[in-house]
């Protein structure tokens, strides 16, 4: 649906792309249920993972595009039972790839930021995305999950360990707080355990207990929940809207004031000018007036 932007704010390109934004956020967050999104660097596992949760892991049936290059350039989203699914690019691609993601993450309940275990250090492009979600997401605090990727990319239960304890301590200070929940994952076991009928490589992967936690925030009793959290964040969009309103209102006021200030400026000067030249007119017919 296409939005009309108001004659008021036609000239003033940053606010009609707020108000755009604003009303888009609305309608599509009113209309849709529940999104949880899977946010990351480029080939952290998001694709794969997401297709795991839906059980789409065959090449063939792939609900998310993978493979060894970027494939994922923009949004893509899949409705799986109560919830849909959000696929974005990696927050280390492009600039434009960047804005595709966080129109994503405007539009999100919930969000599974991903990270490889064997990646302890975190990329400067994860720290800045991190800063951003802190800074400008509402209540992220309580809408963000860690998940460890590709567990079984380290050699022993013990490297897995202190890789997941320095992940999660540098993550916790990027975002100032803990997150919501942490799962450690292997795609790789969870495909294997379901194609060959090995329970416990399945139960190993990591990934029934992350299906579990969507299970219960897509369930019925946790809607209302969500829900209040969608209105909060519109609240505050719509607040933040109006303050710029309210603002561009203002300064439209100062500038017709200063304006006025001037022209009033102005025709005093005219005036004290008109005054001089009549003077100075008056003196000269006095003078003339003499001579006659």
């Amino acid at each position: 649906m296409d939005f009309e932007i108001p004659s008021c704010l036609t000239d003033q390109p940053a606010l009609s792309e707020a108000y755009l934004a604003y009303q888009s956020n609305r309608q599509t967050l009113n209309e849709s249920g529940l999104k949880v999104a899977a946010c990351g660097v480029y080939n952290a596992g998001k694709s794969s993972l997401l297709n795991t949760l839906v059980d789409r892991f065959d090449a063939e049936a792939e609900a998310f595009k993978t493979g060894d290059v970027r494939v994922t350039t923009e949004v893509s989203e899949l409705k799986f039972n109560q919830l849909t699914l959000v696929d974005m690019p990696g927050v280390d691609g492009s600039s434009e790839d960047d804005e595709t993601a966080w129109e994503g993450i405007l539009r999100s309940d919930y969000f599974l930021y991903v990270h490889r275990i064997r990646a302890v250090e975190f990329e400067q492009s994860e720290l800045d995305f991190l800063k951003r979600l802190k800074d400008e997401v509402d209540n992220i605090d309580s809408r963000l999950v860690l998940v460890i990727s590709q567990i079984d990319d380290v050699s022993s239960d013990e490297d897995a360990s202190r890789n997941t304890a320095t992940i999660r301590d540098t993550f916790i200070k990027a975002v100032g707080f803990e997150p919501e929940q942490t799962f450690s994952v292997s795609v790789t076991r969870y495909v294997k355990g379901m194609r060959e009928g090995k329970q416990g490589l399945t139960t190993r992967s990591g990934i029934p207990p992350l299906k579990q936690w969507i299970d219960v925030i897509s369930s019925p009793p946790a809607q209302a929940h969500w829900e209040r959290l969608r209105t909060d964040r519109l609240n505050s969009q719509r607040d933040a809207l109006a303050a710029q309103i309210l603002a561009l209102a203002e300064q439209v006021d100062s500038d017709i004031h200063n304006a006025m200030e001037k022209r009033q400026s102005r025709l005093r000067a005219l005036e004290e000018d008109m005054r001089g030249l009549l003077q100075t007119f008056k003196g000269a017919l006095a003078r003339i007036d003499s001579l006659a």
